[in-house]
C-alpha cells in the first residue's frame, strides 16, 4: 500500500508532531463564540415554547381524571358505609361525612386514603365529601377555561346535588 505521506518512526517525533497539533487546535478554538451561544439558546427556547402547552394540557388532563376518579370512590364508599350503618334518622342523613368514616371502604375499593391531603393530592383543587343526602363534589384551584372543559368531560360535579327524593306521604299514599 502506498501513502502519500510520511510514516515517521521514531516515538518522540510522533509524540512531537501531535503535541504541536494539538496546540495549534486549541489556540484556535477557545470556546463558543456570543452568535453561536444565542443561536443555542434561541433554539432551546423555542423548543421550550412548543413543548410547554402540550406538557401543561397533559397535567390538566390527570387532574381531572384524577378528580373524577376519586370523586367517584368516595360516593361508592359513602354507598358501603350506609349499608353497614342502616341510617334511618333523617339528621344523620343529612350530617356531613368525614374521610375518617369512609376511609375503611375507599381502602376495599383500592383507595388508600386516610387524610385529606391524601383524598386531594394531585386532583388540582379540593374534594368536599358532603353528607349522605348529597354527592361529593370539587372545588377547582383554577378556574380557566380548559381545566373547566376537561372537568366537564370527566363528569366532575361542582356543587352538591341532593340524591335523596324525599316525598311527603300522607297514610294511605305511596311515595313516587
Amino acid at each position: 500500500m502506498f501513502f502519500s505521506f510520511k510514516i515517521p518512526r521514531d516515538g518522540r517525533a510522533i509524540r512531537a508532531r501531535g503535541h504541536f497539533m494539538l496546540q495549534n487546535f486549541r489556540s484556535s478554538q477557545n470556546g463558543m463564540t456570543l452568535v453561536e451561544l444565542l443561536v443555542v439558546l434561541a433554539i432551546i427556547a423555542t423548543l421550550a415554547g412548543l413543548i410547554y402547552p402540550a406538557i401543561m394540557d397533559s397535567i390538566r388532563k390527570s387532574e381531572a381524571s384524577m378528580a373524577a376518579q376519586r370523586i367517584d370512590a368516595v360516593e361508592k364508599a359513602k354507598v358501603q358505609y350506609r349499608l353497614d350503618n342502616l341510617i334511618s334518622d333523617p339528621t344523620q342523613e343529612t350530617a356531613p361525612i368525614t374521610l375518617s368514616q369512609v376511609s375503611q371502604y375507599l381502602v376495599r375499593l383500592g383507595q388508600p386514603i386516610a387524610t385529606d391531603d391524601t383524598l386531594n393530592q394531585g386532583t388540582g383543587g379540593k374534594i368536599h365529601i358532603g353528607s349522605l343526602a348529597t354527592t361529593a363534589w370539587f372545588e377547582p384551584n383554577s378556574k380557566n377555561d380548559r381545566t373547566m372543559q376537561l372537568l366537564n368531560q370527566y363528569g366532575v360535579p361542582f356543587q352538591e346535588k341532593s340524591v335523596m327524593t324525599t316525598a311527603a306521604t300522607t297514610p294511605g299514599t305511596v311515595a313516587q
